[in-house]
């Protein structure tokens, strides 16, 4: 579609909207007047590149994203998880992977470029979305190798390397869980840093299983850990098993009943959330209501301390809020700086780095990003 005065008038209005913006608000922002805006917003004013540069820092969006002839943020397939189904949170997570998957595309189109390829699920149709989830969990593994052993700490450098999907994790303030997003042969999936690391693998394991299936909704809200819709309890029910298998857990009980010692090893075992491991224990009939009520009532904190495992609750708490990038398209990145495909910004910003000259200087010091012409250029003859 062609990007006419109109239309860009049509995407600013409705970047505002999202932003929760009144026109005289916006105005204020960008030094316009509140008619200026309106007359932009209706195509009968024209827009100087400054103006939009200042449209676009306001509402906390890309000048792409205004200018784009598909603009990423209205053809993403998303699957989110969040507490809120509308919120800034949720506006500043679409915003960053509409970052992460431009990127990504921008790099596909550089030479020599090898995409991720995007494996084929098992057909799981026809069966029921917590059968499905179960299936799918013990195929994969199967697949994959796993056998039916816990998962390594690097899990999210394992998903990505067994999978193809690229994870990136960023502290989100828990107002989105996780996010899921597909365009084309770009697959990204987005979860929040800010919890306990148990929660974390949970929510990458549900987004993997969006990923496998190629769940195509633009935005999938579960406020609890059970899910609302089929994709979300298929993907819930995957991501206890895939994590968890059955066979697995029974082997690490050794015919022991699930008592609070035993559960919080479990946890740390497994590398779960109280909550996720109770609730598959429950469902595996292997503890009773009452008994899970009574655990997470009493908390992982406690019961950590009380059974040793004090400074695993600690590890694990540190943790929290860790921003990390998709490693292999941290990886192509770096490459690409260092080869002069791209500058120092969109490195930067990948890393979630404030300072590109003090990156760009660490990375010299590494040899990253240095140009032999340049030693040659300066050297006096």
């Amino acid at each position: 579609m062609e990007l006419t005065q109109a239309f860009l008038g049509k995407r600013i209005a409705r970047a505002r909207e999202r932003a929760d913006f009144s026109q005289g608000s916006l105005a204020e922002l960008v030094g316009l007047t509140q008619s200026a805006v309106s007359r932009i917003e209706t195509g009968e004013r024209s827009v100087e590149s400054l103006e939009l540069a200042k449209l676009a820092k306001a509402l906390d969006i890309s000048v792409l994203d205004l200018l784009e002839e598909r603009p990423l943020m209205e053809e993403l397939l998303v699957a989110a998880r969040t507490e809120v189904e509308e919120s800034a949170g949720l506006d500043r997570a679409l915003n960053r992977v509409v970052d992460l998957v431009r990127l990504q595309q921008l790099l596909d189109g550089a030479p020599d470029a090898q995409p991720e390829p995007m494996e084929d699920a098992p057909d799981v149709n026809g069966i029921s979305p917590i059968s499905a989830g179960e299936t799918l969990a013990e195929e994969m593994r199967k697949r994959w190798q796993l056998d039916d052993d816990p998962l390594p700490n690097n899990f999210e450098n394992l998903v990505e390397h067994l999978s193809g999907l690229s994870i990136a994790l960023e502290p989100l303030g828990e107002q989105v869980a996780g996010l899921y997003a597909c365009i084309d042969e770009t697959a990204i999936a987005l979860v929040d840093s800010s919890v306990p690391l148990g929660r974390r693998r949970f929510t990458v394991a549900h987004e993997l299983c969006h990923f496998l299936l190629r769940d195509a909704d633009r935005l999938i809200v579960d406020e609890r850990l059970t899910g609302r819709t089929d994709a979300e309890r298929r993907a819930n029910a995957f991501a206890a098993h895939f994590l968890m298998p059955p066979k697995s857990i029974r082997r690490y009980l050794r015919s022991r009943e699930p008592s609070e010692g035993v559960v919080v090893e479990l946890v740390y075992t497994f590398g779960v959330s109280l909550q996720a491991l109770l609730w598959h224990l429950f469902n595996l009939d292997l503890l009773s209501k009452r008994q899970m009520t009574k655990m997470l009532e009493a908390g992982l904190k406690a019961m950590s301390i009380r059974h040793g495992y004090g400074d695993a609750w600690q590890a694990t708490e540190a943790e929290q809020g860790a921003r990390r990038p998709p490693r292999r398209l941290r990886e192509r990145a770096t490459s690409a700086y260092d080869r002069g495909i791209i500058g120092i910004e969109p490195l930067a910003d990948l890393l979630g780095r404030k300072d590109p000259d003090g990156l760009r200087r660490e990375l010299e010091d590494q040899g990253i990003g240095v140009k032999e012409k340049w030693w040659a250029e300066t050297t006096p003859r």
